[in-house]
């Protein structure tokens, strides 16, 4: 069922990627208006990913200091 699902950005990123690699001509508009949207929603999820490590995943390890914590690995 995933034809239902809304596209993920990694799937809308490997779509317009495929589109300008594979081609032998630069960008179209629309690629390029695609890409900037997707770098956009990148841009949006990463800095909700940032603000949810430094909230509540903070808050978590303080709450449990001394015992294992959660480690994202992630930085922007």
């Amino acid at each position: 069922m995933g034809y239902r699902q809304y596209p993920r950005l990694s799937e809308q990123l490997s779509f317009v990627v495929r589109g300008i690699s594979g081609a032998q001509a630069r960008p179209t508009e629309g690629q390029m208006l695609v890409l900037n949207e997707v770098g956009a929603a990148i841009e949006e999820a990463a800095g909700d990913l940032q603000a949810l490590i430094a909230g509540a995943v903070a808050d978590l390890n303080r709450m449990v200091e001394g015992q294992p914590a959660i480690r994202s690995g992630w930085s922007r």
